[in-house]
């Protein structure tokens, strides 16, 4: 699956990126959103706990994808 964990301190240092991705925003709306990066959307989903923030993302054409391939299946 395509997609991104970021995680920061509560004062919003870096603490963690499972893949570099330059282009995703520094820091994270609490809840899902959906942001464009490089003109494409991705969903975003951040949450914060135990003195960190967490953000997944994934590019909605692979939410898209996925969906049409569960749709699909017998």
């Amino acid at each position: 699956l395509d997609f991104v964990v970021q995680i920061w301190s509560i004062d919003g240092r870096s603490v963690y990126a499972s893949r570099a991705h330059r282009n995703l925003p520094a820091r994270t709306v609490l809840g899902l959103a959906d942001v464009v990066v490089e003109g494409e959307r991705w969903r975003t989903f951040g949450v914060a706990a135990r003195g960190r923030v967490i953000q997944v993302a994934q590019p909605v054409r692979i939410r898209q994808r996925l969906a049409e391939t569960l749709k699909a299946a017998p």
